[in-house]
């Protein structure tokens, strides 16, 4: 079965749940992932000093091709919802997600890393998807980002345009299975049969 974004809401109330239990560094996975869209071999590589930039600039290791986000809004919500002197002990050359064993050495989590972290988040949380995987974090981003261009723009069409370029996708069709629109219509679509 493929990774479904989550719900936005969700999504926010489970990162708010991590801050709330402690559990920083998994919560600012979350949020930078929903909040960027970064694939994940690209967030693994943020350090601290990326996050205190006006922007995220990443060379995205599948496509290498520049991608810069605007981080305002992921400043507002991190100064709303994280401890004031989270990031300040650490280092700028930090990596900001680093492995339980790295955590001495500093050495970055890897992607199947991430995944194992999910699995455990999500089992304790009891948020049930169709398969744990850190790509759960982009859909999640392209899904709320494709729901608010809808919104601003009046034109479904249109925002999966954006959407599909914002992601490289080829099609139109690849860009509505990503972000759960094909599978919401097919189970919509069967539930009239009958």
């Amino acid at each position: 079965m493929k990774t479904q974004p989550l719900n936005w809401f969700d999504a926010r109330s489970l990162v708010i749940s991590l801050v709330n239990i402690e559990k920083y560094e998994d919560a600012l996975l979350l949020l930078l992932g929903i909040m960027t869209g970064f694939r994940t071999e690209d967030l693994l590589s943020v350090t601290v000093g990326h996050l205190k930039q006006e922007k995220l600039s990443i060379i995205e290791g599948k496509t290498d091709k520049k991608r810069d986000i605007p981080l305002m809004r992921f400043h507002e919500v991190f100064r709303n919802i994280f401890p004031e002197d989270y990031l300040t002990h650490k280092r700028n050359n930090q990596y900001l997600f680093t492995s339980k064993a790295g955590r001495s050495s500093g050495e970055k989590l890897t992607v199947n890393g991430v995944n194992v972290r999910l699995k455990k988040i999500f089992a304790e949380f009891d948020i049930e998807t169709p398969k744990e995987s850190s790509r759960i974090l982009r859909k999640t981003y392209a899904r709320r980002r494709f729901d608010l261009l809808v919104e601003e723009l009046g034109d479904k069409y249109m925002a999966l345009c954006i959407v599909g370029k914002d992601f490289n996708h080829e099609s139109i069709y690849t860009t509505m299975t990503y972000i759960g629109l094909v599978d919401e219509a097919l189970a919509t679509t069967n539930d009239i049969f009958w």
